[in-house]
C-alpha cells in the first residue's frame, strides 16, 4: 500500500486492504444491503475482500444482509 492510497478494512475479517481491491456494499433507505460496482453509490458502506468473507459475515447482525446479495463471479477477481 502505498501513501495517498484509500484503505479499507474488511467488515468480515477485519483485514485492511486497498479501496479498489474490495468490493463495497451500500445499505439502502430501506435497510437492505446491495451491491455497489462503482463504489460510489450514497449511502451506509461496507466492504468484503472475498467469498468466503461474504459467508462468514452471516454472523455479523450489522452486516447480516450482505450475505444474500448477489455478485458477479468475477467482481471478486480484482
Amino acid at each position: 500500500m502505498t501513501t495517498g492510497t484509500p484503505v479499507r478494512q474488511c467488515v468480515a475479517c477485519r483485514t485492511r486492504a486497498e479501496k479498489r481491491t474490495l468490493l463495497r456494499f451500500v445499505q439502502t433507505s430501506m435497510g437492505q444491503w446491495e451491491y455497489d460496482p462503482a463504489a460510489r453509490r450514497e449511502g451506509r458502506g461496507a466492504y468484503l475482500c472475498s467469498p468466503q468473507c461474504a459467508q462468514r459475515v452471516t454472523k455479523n447482525k450489522r452486516y447480516k444482509g450482505m450475505a444474500g446479495v448477489e455478485v458477479p463471479a468475477q467482481a471478486w477477481k480484482r
